[in-house]
């Protein structure tokens, strides 16, 4: 499993967690971190049995009440035990102020000490999803995803087919860029592939005779997305005359990524085709049938009872 220091969860965290380093520093690339998340609980009353020290360690509203009622002598004690342990890291939640003797033992031990102004609930959950995400193996495909109508759609096809020129019209008809070229996909432990971009070129799409574009400057914030959830692969071709296309959309195809199967369909290229249009209707159909409502196959449903009706 891909190791994950707490340097390394500070800056993977949304901004909305506001995760602070208050003390500690030194202890950052000190200890991997479990991605799970443990609260204190009884190790304030010297109870270290299931304190796990690979677990990031969080310290709420009740152990910080718990604590108001210890007389100064002992919560100075209490808190140098607690931090003795050398976690790999200690969280205080809930816009609380860490304690002189918090930070001092943080200090003390090399053990990385957290704040957030986020509920403890809410932050453990927050914590626990980019440490999966984090963790989780991930591989790179040559390609393009776009967030069409809420939908993770990955375009592939071969180098100069159109890929990026279909994701930029989609992007000009409202939808939202994820990555261009590379997609980096994560699978997470719910089963779920999870595709964003590489940091470097993050936002930034190539087309052909035009150049390096960045999506986000020139559209705005909202053209734009960090990451999604990939649920359909479209992959464009060349029209071959001697290939027989899809017609009905009745035989449902797959394509593995990372040992999952996802939806999957072959949408060939000829001039005057517009294909973002083609690729948004896709995704529009695949959240219909999401719903559990499948055209192609409706439709083959009453022919079917037409011609069983006319043969009777």
């Amino acid at each position: 499993m891909k190791k994950i220091y707490v340097e390394d969860l500070l800056k993977a965290c949304p901004e909305d967690m506001s995760l602070k380093l208050f003390a500690g520093r030194k202890g950052v690339r000190r200890r991997a971190l479990l991605p799970e998340i443990q609260k204190v609980g009884l190790a304030l009353t010297g109870r270290f049995d299931n304190l796990d020290p690979r677990k990031i360690q969080v310290l709420g509203r009740t152990e910080f009440s718990y604590l108001d009622t210890l007389a100064p002598k002992k919560r100075r004690q209490v808190v140098s035990d607690l931090f003795a342990k050398k976690a790999a890291a200690y969280l205080v939640t809930c816009g609380n102020t860490p304690t002189k003797e918090m930070a001092e033992a943080a200090e003390e031990n090399g053990a990385p000490l957290i704040t957030s102004a986020q509920e403890t609930i809410r932050c453990i959950r927050g914590l626990v999803k980019t440490l999966e995400e984090m963790a989780a193996a991930e591989v790179h495909v040559h390609g393009v995803l776009v967030d069409v109508m809420g939908v993770g759609v990955l375009i592939m096809g071969e180098s100069g087919i159109g890929k990026s020129e279909c994701a930029l019209e989609l992007v000009v008809r409202g939808h939202r860029l994820v990555a261009d070229d590379v997609v980096v996909v994560k699978r997470l432990g719910d089963g779920r592939l999870v595709g964003t971009g590489s940091e470097l070129i993050r936002y930034h799409m190539e087309i052909r005779g035009l150049g390096i574009l960045n999506v986000k400057e020139l559209f705005g914030i909202s053209s734009v997305k960090t990451k999604k959830t990939v649920e359909l692969v479209v992959e464009l071709v060349h029209w071959d005359d001697k290939v027989s296309y899809d017609r009905l959309g009745i035989d449902e195809r797959t394509y593995a990524i990372a040992g999952m199967n996802l939806p999957y369909m072959r949408m060939p290229v000829t001039p005057g085709r517009n294909i973002a249009v083609i690729v948004e209707v896709a995704a529009r159909n695949h959240a219909l049938k999401a719903q559990g409502v499948n055209p192609a196959v409706e439709l083959d449903r009453k022919l079917a009872g037409r011609l069983t009706g006319k043969m009777r």
